[in-house]
Parts: C-alpha cells; sequence; structure tokens
C-alpha cells in the first residue's frame, strides 16, 4: 500500500512544486500513523500545505459503512444555552479521539473519531453511541458537520487503487452519498456547500473545489498559484478565503484570495507583508490570522474587507488562538508551559475573562463552532473537555 500511495503522490503534484525524499517519507509515515493530535505552532521551517495537508488528503475507498440511524440515537433536536462553563468526560478513549472532537448543537452533543470509528456521546443522557461502525482496514481522517450533513473521508488501507472516498450524510433523510475515485484535503462544510483541496488529476495543479451537496454538482473555484500555506482554507457564511505564499522580487508575503460561494464570484484578493499566516478565520467582514516572520513573534491581525486594511490587535504572547464575534481564545505562556485563556476584544486590544479561572489543568487546542460554542481539551485525568458558550457572556 505504502508503494501505492507513494505513486499516487508523485503523479498528483504538479511539476513545478518538488517534493524532497524527504518530505514525501514524512508524509507516507503519518499517513500511516496518522491521529488527531494537537498540532504546534512552529516559528522555524513551516511545511507548505502541499506536505503537510497532503497527510490528511491521503485516504481510500470503502464500501458503505453501517451509519446508525441519525433521528433515533440523537433523540429531540434542541438549541441548547448554558449559561456557565461546562465540563465534559468521555470515558474510554484517548486523548488523541477527543482533541478534534465537534459539539454539535442540534442534538447537545460531542462528535469524535479514534480514527476507526465515529462517536456520539450525549451530554444529556451520557450516553456513548457509534455512529459510523469501525470496518477493517479503513482510517477515518476527518470528520465535519452541521444542522443538516455529516460529512467524513476514509483511507482504506489496503487498497490497490490508493485513492479515497468522502461519504456525505444528509441528516434530515438519513441519505447517504459516497464520492468514490476522489484524492484530496482540507475539506470545508458550509450550509449546503462542501469545499476540498483536490488532487484528483494526475499532473493537473491542486485545486479547490466546491460541491453542492444539494444537486451534487461540483465546481472549480480556486486553482494554487503559490508556493503553498501554512493555514487551511476558511470558509464561513458563503465567504471562502484561501491564503497562499508568495515570493515577489524576494520579498515574502501571503495573498489572501476571498470568494462568495453562494454568488459564484471572487469578491477580492488581499496581501500582507508577512512570511506566514497561520489559522486564517473568516467572519463576515473579517479575515482572521496569526501573522508572523521567522524569528519574530506571532501576532494577531484582521483584514477589513470593506477597507482592505489589516488591522493588529494588542495580545499577550501566543502559540495558538481562535475567534469568534468579539471574543478570541489564545493559547498563553502559564508558568513553563502555556494555556488557554478567554479575551475579550476591545479595540485594537483585549481584556481577560475569568472564564478559566478555577481550571488548574494545562487547556489546548481552542476552538469554536459557528454558533459561538468555545471547546478546549484539558490535560488532566481523564483528559475533560470544557464548554463555554459566549452568546451568553456580557
Amino acid at each position: 500500500m505504502e508503494e501505492e500511495i507513494k505513486r499516487k503522490l508523485d503523479s498528483s503534484v504538479p511539476e513545478h512544486i518538488t517534493l524532497s525524499e524527504e518530505q514525501k517519507s514524512e508524509i507516507l509515515t503519518e499517513a500511516r500513523h496518522r491521529v488527531s493530535s494537537e498540532e504546534k505552532r512552529q516559528k522555524r521551517m513551516l511545511k507548505p500545505i502541499l506536505v503537510g495537508v497532503a497527510i490528511i488528503g491521503l485516504s481510500g475507498i470503502l464500501s458503505y459503512p453501517y451509519v446508525k440511524d441519525w433521528r433515533e440515537q440523537a433523540g429531540i433536536s434542541s438549541s441548547v444555552k448554558e449559561e456557565s462553563l461546562r465540563k465534559v468526560m468521555i470515558e474510554g478513549h484517548d486523548y488523541n479521539a477527543l482533541i478534534n472532537s465537534i459539539y454539535d448543537e442540534k442534538t447537545d452533543s460531542m462528535i469524535y473519531t479514534d480514527n476507526k470509528a465515529i462517536y456520539t456521546y450525549s451530554l444529556t443522557s451520557n450516553k456513548k453511541t457509534i455512529l459510523v461502525a469501525p470496518k477493517e482496514n479503513v482510517l477515518i481522517t476527518e470528520v465535519l458537520l452541521n444542522e443538516k450533513w455529516f460529512v467524513w473521508d476514509e483511507l482504506y488501507s489496503e487498497n490497490d487503487n490508493g485513492h479515497a472516498s468522502i461519504h456525505i450524510l444528509n441528516r434530515e433523510s438519513n441519505e447517504t452519498f459516497v464520492m468514490e475515485e476522489t484524492l484530496q484535503a482540507d475539506l470545508q462544510l458550509d450550509g449546503d456547500y462542501l469545499v476540498r483541496l483536490s488532487f484528483d488529476e494526475q499532473g493537473a495543479v491542486p485545486s479547490y473545489r466546491i460541491l453542492d451537496l444539494e444537486t451534487l454538482k461540483e465546481t472549480l473555484v480556486h486553482e494554487l498559484i503559490g508556493e503553498g500555506t501554512n493555514s487551511r482554507a476558511s470558509f464561513n457564511d458563503g465567504l471562502l478565503v484561501i491564503p497562499e505564499r508568495l515570493t515577489d522580487n524576494e520579498q515574502k508575503t501571503v495573498k489572501f484570495f476571498v470568494y462568495d460561494v453562494y454568488k459564484n464570484v471572487k469578491i477580492g484578493e488581499y496581501i500582507v507583508p508577512y512570511e506566514y499566516s497561520l489559522n486564517v478565520t473568516v467572519t463576515r467582514d473579517k479575515i482572521f490570522t496569526q501573522l508572523l516572520n521567522e524569528d519574530d513573534p506571532s501576532i494577531l491581525a484582521y483584514i477589513d474587507l470593506e477597507s482592505g486594511e489589516l488591522n493588529k490587535i494588542g495580545t499577550p504572547t501566543f502559540q495558538d488562538y481562535a475567534v469568534f464575534g468579539d471574543y478570541v481564545a489564545l493559547s498563553v505562556p502559564k508558568k513553563k508551559s502555556d494555556t488557554v485563556e478567554l479575551y475579550k476584544i476591545e479595540g485594537t486590544k483585549v481584556k481577560k475573562m475569568s472564564t478559566f479561572n478555577r481550571v488548574k489543568e494545562r487547556l489546548v487546542k481552542p476552538r469554536f463552532t459557528v454558533n459561538g460554542m468555545l471547546i478546549v481539551n484539558g490535560e488532566g485525568e481523564k483528559f475533560p473537555m470544557y464548554l463555554q458558550d459566549v452568546r451568553n457572556m456580557e
């Protein structure tokens, strides 16, 4: 299988982008052992997307897995609002299975994968249910969901063809569709649209494609032209932002390509004079990002989509961040390590909130749902998770 993955990797990367043998070896190693461990931000030697993102993009074909009836296991759908920090303990799974877990507001549950099966854990009943049953020699590499759609991709470890499959479940009709013969990375879900970075055509330039989940029609939206990226794309409320690293006259920059997917038009291009852009996050009128140059500390900034101006936000030193509205969660230094703290953005500065004051363990991997639920993972006993709905914080 490894030789087949290597062959597919070689044929999927266009001639103007070169991967060293060492980089290919790294991708193959990660493809064999991929787990959802914490992504550590590095200031030096950041790998371009065609190396790093290929790890999550190499997937394999699989026949339809057994999917339990979503509506039966989920119970009555509800919109959950909590006024305090919630601590979630899910026993029977290790840290790697929980680090990328997703909160599903529709069912008040956590969705997560151990790379073999996909599970849901109800925060109301404290009951765990298997959503996608494990299959022999199948590696589940990515899981996405919103109120209507549930999407995951798979790597079939003993498939001679070496291609991937994307599985799409309509949560309303319970119908499942499988896209086979695919090779992709950076899956993004928003509304009725799924975006992916496609490596399908051998020798072709890697490109972002949009799949209309209602019609199953897929269209090309953007072909990569730069030297790679250090961030996934961001897709929210119809806006798709694709960052690329460029060099012009020895000046390293990052260009952001912005598309309105609902209207099928490109609405702008924005350039910033930094080497690296991490964790790009688009909102209705801003592009947030973590910017840095080699050997310099990170800064938090946003591009105003109307004016095109780059605005810096004064923050403590940080390694990771997540943003929603006027709230930003930062991974900041604490003693000899770091932990996550929640802040409110006030103009060009931030104000620390007391949300995690009583939490003694280290917190990592901040992330928001599209509706404002902050999720962080704890590194204490039994690896708890903490949830805070910032919509209720005033």
